[in-house]
């Protein structure tokens, strides 16, 4: 290992980490004036700060990205909805590796979602744990915000719909060449295990938003941003065969 990435995740970080040990091959460019004509980022309207999430700050760690801010809340909160019974565990057994591995992660997610203060109280549960005291007020106190910032979540979600928010043309024959050429290269940059796949699904996305797989275009998004490389590529096929697309994959 010569270097690695701490959570939250930084952009500026994200990128210039690598950068220090990767020479690159070629250059991608995506910028494609006829692919989107409309970015999301540019209509998506953003409160600065909701109950428990300070969005404002958030959003300067990933360069304003509105679009993969919401992409995150929505894993976050499918994420931990799920795992709420096994905060309820620590009661019962006493699993220090999975008590260890839980905070350590929430720690770091709440941190990228803005939410600093259900950051610190993981971050206080973890050491807690490690020294072998006794977190049962710490995992109540615990529970209390991730219950909190999880009820904001789906509030902020139900007042933002995007696809209302975001107004291009019909499709067209010439779209779905161009559609047909991008599907192409992400899954060549899929299957490299490239990170630009994101910014290229980012305007893919929006290219896509008026065909019929909202289903497959919201699994997709959690496997890019989740780094699930092959389940990306799975949903992918699934939408160019829902597309009629035939490429080179």
């Amino acid at each position: 290992m010569n270097d690695y990435i701490k959570k939250p995740i930084n952009c500026e970080e994200f990128y210039e980490t690598p950068i220090k040990w990767i020479k690159p091959k070629r250059t991608i460019s995506l910028k494609d004036e006829n692919f989107a004509k409309v970015s999301s980022d540019d209509v998506i309207e953003l409160p600065t700060k909701v109950e428990g999430i300070d969005i404002d700050k958030a959003l300067k760690r990933i360069a304003e990205n509105k679009e993969m801010y919401l992409s995150l809340l929505k894993i976050f909160l499918k994420e931990y909805e799920q795992k709420l019974n096994t905060i309820n565990q620590f009661r019962n057994d006493n699993d220090l590796y999975l008590q260890i591995t839980f905070s350590h992660s929430l720690k770091g997610d709440a941190g990228t979602i803005g939410d600093f203060n259900l950051q610190k109280k993981a971050e206080k549960l973890e050491k807690t744990i490690q020294a072998g005291g006794d977190i049962t007020e710490t995992v109540a106190e615990m529970t209390l915000e991730l219950q909190l910032v999880l009820n904001s979540i789906k509030n902020l979600l139900k007042t933002i719909d995007v696809d209302k928010q975001i107004h291009i043309a019909q499709a067209t024959d010439e779209n779905i060449e161009e559609i047909t050429l991008h599907i192409n290269e992400l899954h060549k940059m899929l299957s490299e295990g490239n990170f630009a796949a994101k910014d290229l699904f980012e305007k893919l996305k929006v290219s896509l938003s008026f065909y019929n797989i909202k289903e497959e275009l919201t699994e997709l998004e959690e496997m890019i941003y989740s780094f699930d490389m092959d389940g990306a590529i799975n949903t992918l096929y699934k939408i160019a065969e829902k597309l009629q697309i035939k490429g080179g994959f």
